[in-house]
């Protein structure tokens, strides 16, 4: 017994299966374009990370057991006041987490300093950097880091995200770009 299919019979089947898949594909390409709308939110971040900008500075020559104090400076580029919730930043009276990224011959400085934990925030923990002004701080960064050998170090800020007081007590998150990088020179 010979079973015979007819040409259009499997044509249809190979439309419907090809119609199916090209149908699937585009769903597919259409769920990741809703989700990750790319082109949008790399925009609204690159203006958002120039809002605010950190940038960072040190003494090129430090002898070794001296303080290593990293100067600190936020600019806000906006035509308005914004609050910030101080924790975690350099504009805390001490150092609270691990904000800073340091390497010394490929090795990275762990951070030694102390961890918090917190309940809610109050309105003495926010700080308000005026419309088109900067920021200073000074800190102490070998209270966090030890700085135990000579040789050259490259510290950068790495905390991106800053959490903002909004009208209402309702906070969101700013995200800014990392700061410069700089090098400092511990010698004996």
């Amino acid at each position: 017994m010979k079973l015979i299919i007819t040409e259009p019979s499997i044509l249809r089947i190979f439309l419907n299966k090809t119609k199916l898949i090209l149908f699937m594909v585009f769903l597919l390409i259409s769920a990741c374009n809703s989700v990750y709308p790319e082109a949008d939110s790399n925009q609204q971040n690159n203006k958002n990370s120039e809002i605010l900008k950190y940038k960072i500075s040190i003494k090129q020559n430090i002898k070794l057991g001296q303080k290593v104090n990293l100067h600190f400076t936020l600019s806000n580029n906006s035509d308005k006041d914004i609050s910030f919730l101080t924790w975690g930043t350099p504009f805390e009276s001490s150092i609270s987490s691990n904000m800073l990224s340091i390497k010394s011959n490929r090795n990275i400085l762990p951070y030694q300093g102390r961890m918090v934990k917190r309940g809610k925030p109050t309105a003495n923990d926010f700080i308000t950097i005026k419309a088109k002004s900067t920021l200073k701080q000074e800190l102490d960064i070998s209270k966090a880091y030890a700085f135990k050998t000579q040789g050259t170090y490259f510290i950068t800020y790495k905390n991106s995200l800053l959490k903002l007081e909004t009208p209402l007590n309702k906070q969101s998150l700013l995200e800014i770009s990392p700061s410069n990088l700089i090098q400092t020179l511990i010698t004996p």
